[in-house]
């Protein structure tokens, strides 16, 4: 319990950066994370009444010293975005209130220890599925529990 407890307030504290309104905004940041873009197979989201494929985009923020730590182990949060939005806005490929890779680099410059940054690409043909488990968008709670993790 104690682990989850942790996660929840590492995620909710990492929230509260990338949502404040200076994030990103700092040109003295020294190092510059990376963003890969993959695709992960849903077997959670397949047979899906909406048609949605069940192989999701999922971006993917790595700190600064990812590339030349290879054997160093980061924390990872798994962000997930709300209803009517994608991955595209907030890993800023489309204008958005936020910008991940821009204010994780901000807040990485400033304290937080280095860390991954996980999100999915949720949304579907009904604009989004709520990360629930449904016959029509998906078991998208399988997805990102199960699926995204391993």
């Amino acid at each position: 319990m104690t682990n989850r407890i942790a996660a929840v307030c590492a995620s909710v504290s990492m929230t509260a950066v990338l949502l404040s309104p200076d994030a990103g905004l700092g040109s003295d940041s020294p190092a510059k994370g990376a963003v890969d873009v993959i695709t992960v197979h849903g077997a959670s989201l397949e047979g899906n009444l909406a048609g949605d494929s069940a192989d999701r985009r999922v971006s993917v923020y790595l700190p600064p010293s990812y590339a030349t730590s290879k054997s160093r182990r980061y924390p990872v949060v798994y962000l997930l975005h709300g209803f009517t939005d994608s991955d595209d806005r907030w890993f800023g490929r489309v204008q958005h209130f936020v910008n991940v890779p821009a204010a994780a680099d901000s807040a990485i410059g400033t304290g937080p220890h280095e860390l991954i940054i996980v999100m999915p690409d949720a949304y579907t043909k009904f604009a989004g599925s709520m990360y629930s488990s449904s016959v029509v968008t998906g078991d998208w709670e399988s997805f990102v529990a199960k699926d995204l993790v391993s």
